[in-house]
């Protein structure tokens, strides 16, 4: 399955994931564009995002358990810029959602949108990873 592929790849035992990347051509995504073509920037910002994304996603998992709608929608307008500009629409625009349920002290939907962004985190952080091995 995905989910076991996806560990095995966060531990190391998997060189490539076996799914489609959220990232399929980075050559289109605003960050390309951004970039000029500057593969040093790239992999510069790609990493920034590994580093940052899970543990704000952590993070707003933590502000659900306290029900902290005011700090979900701070983080989620702050994850979805990065992940749009890296071309996962689909993902930014949970995010987008995200925020605005937070937004509108909507915990329920808040929280059946938040459930439905953690395959796209985790496809997200994978793909991002295999963007990485192709600008090193």
């Amino acid at each position: 399955s995905n989910a076991i592929n996806y560990r095995k790849q966060q531990n190391g035992e998997l060189p490539v994931i076996t799914h489609p990347p959220i990232v399929p051509d980075i050559v289109t995504t605003p960050l390309r564009e951004l970039s000029g073509g500057d593969t040093v920037f790239e992999k510069e910002m790609l990493t920034l995002m590994l580093q940052t994304l899970p543990a704000d996603y952590a993070a707003i998992e933590k502000a659900f358990r306290i029900f902290d709608l005011p700090a979900i929608r701070s983080i989620a307008h702050r994850m979805k810029s990065g992940v749009a500009m890296a071309g996962a629409k689909n993902y930014a625009m949970l995010l987008d959602e995200l925020e605005k349920h937070a937004g509108n002290n909507n915990g329920a939907e808040a929280l059946t949108t938040f459930e439905q962004t953690k395959t796209e985190q985790e496809n997200f952080v994978a793909a991002i990873r295999e963007q990485l091995a192709v600008l090193l």
